[in-house]
């Protein structure tokens, strides 16, 4: 799978959409237990291509996800350092894609925006 650069104005969906796909590949070479791992490598490379907020937002997301837990500004205000710390913790996730795909749809059923800040 190739990466592309993020275009400017991304919405915060297709973020998350790009991450689904990329952390589905990932998990069909972890299957295959293939060395090198280019789907691994664009999943991190997409993640820090994102800003601080957006990689918060998307590790509250996840969480909220895993938890079935839309309160999505607590969990926000309760995770990672940083930048860094938060795509180690995202990466290290199989189910990413799952709790991220589980986690928009508790902010939809909750009426959260996620395209503005938590």
């Amino acid at each position: 799978m190739t990466w592309y650069p993020l275009p400017p104005t991304m919405a915060f969906i297709d973020v998350v959409y790009r991450i689904v796909v990329l952390a589905k590949a990932r998990n069909a070479e972890d299957a295959q237990q293939n060395e090198p791992r280019p789907a691994e490598h664009d999943l991190v490379a997409f993640l820090e291509a994102l800003d601080e907020p957006t990689i918060l937002k998307l590790e509250a997301v996840m969480y909220g996800g895993r938890d079935k837990n839309p309160n999505f500004r607590d969990l926000k205000a309760e995770v990672s350092d940083g930048k860094v710390d938060a795509i180690r913790t995202m990466v290290a996730k199989t189910p990413l894609g799952d709790y991220l795909a589980e986690g928009l749809v508790l902010a939809q059923q909750a009426f959260v925006d996620l395209e503005g800040e938590l």
